[in-house]
């Protein structure tokens, strides 16, 4: 009723000072009031959403006195002004692929977590497809939906203030594709473990936190459990396509009855020496030639002397 009043109230001072046709005064006064309901429907929906989230007014004022704060300049700093460098341009990146060694002073990780680009056995491997296909199910799973893409800073400004190591399915899927992918499986899980202790780390954190959702946590332990399940129900074909890929390794536990049984198969089959307790194949031994100790004695030939009379 108050909203309907003040968009009519809107709409007479509109008719009262407009000068013109009627049929053009009308349609005026009809677009300020559908522009009047559309901005009540957005605060009713944006109402609803924030009660949905869990968001109170006192977290957003919190978040909007803390953009205030980065924007405001610091005390003493004086006017700001505008420093301009002149620099001569970058030389081109060459084309194509460049020969060379990563310097000593770099890790084997990016700034953002993610393995560096390596030359391996596994480049484009059967073994990363397999993998490609069990986060590819987690990203359509709707349960798993919180951890597709990475936690931006404008949603959660203090993120990074508890997570050093950020990590998503996004960037897990990268590092598969990128040349090099992950050196072994168990890396590869390390960084999908890592989604679990980032959200402990967040939000069972004993600091206050901008955003605290504990169902995250259930999320991100349910994300675990079902890339663990995946994990042993293609262990046979991972196993296939990577001779030392060891899925009790990967997991952290050891696999049930079928799918160690389907483990053994591949390994005879592929490996007929058989393979070791942590799945690496065992050689077959050499075949020893034969000694001159092991040859049979040649048969004596009967002498004369022997021969019956």
């Amino acid at each position: 009723g108050g909203g309907g009043g003040g968009a009519g109230g809107a709409a007479a001072g509109i008719g009262a000072g407009f000068r013109g046709p009627e049929d053009e005064k009308a349609e005026l006064i009809r677009q300020r009031k559908r522009k009047m309901e559309m901005l009540r429907r957005r605060k009713k929906r944006f109402a609803q959403l924030q009660a949905q989230a869990g968001v109170s007014a006192q977290d957003l004022e919190k978040l909007k006195e803390i953009k205030e704060a980065e924007a405001a300049p610091k005390p003493g700093a004086g006017p700001l002004k505008l420093k301009f460098a002149l620099k001569a341009a970058p030389p081109p990146k060459p084309k194509g692929k460049v020969k060379g060694r990563r310097g000593d002073d770099e890790d084997d990780y990016t700034d953002y977590g993610g393995p560096r680009k390596t030359t391996t056995r596994f480049r484009g491997s059967r073994r990363d497809e397999i993998l490609q296909e069990i986060i590819e199910s987690l990203q359509r799973d709707r349960n798993c939906d919180a951890f597709n893409v990475p936690v931006a800073k404008k949603i959660v400004p203090d993120y990074r203030e508890f997570v050093d190591r950020p990590m998503d399915l996004s960037t897990i899927m990268k590092n598969l594709r990128r040349a090099g992918g992950y050196d072994t499986a168990e890396s590869w899980m390390q960084d999908v473990r890592q989604i679990l202790t980032n959200a402990k780390l967040y939000h069972e954190s004993e600091e206050e936190v901008l955003m605290r959702y504990p169902a995250i946590i259930t999320a991100a332990q349910y994300l675990v459990d079902e890339c663990d399940k995946a994990v042993e129900r293609r262990a046979a074909d991972l196993k296939l396509a990577d001779q030392f890929f060891d899925a009790e390794k990967v997991l952290g536990r050891p696999l049930s009855a079928e799918a160690r049984e389907a483990v053994d198969n591949v390994a005879k089959m592929v490996f007929p020496g058989g393979v070791t307790a942590s799945g690496a194949p065992v050689a077959l031994p050499p075949e020893e030639e034969p000694r001159e100790d092991d040859q049979p004695a040649p048969k004596e030939e009967p002498r004369e002397d022997d021969q019956p009379a």
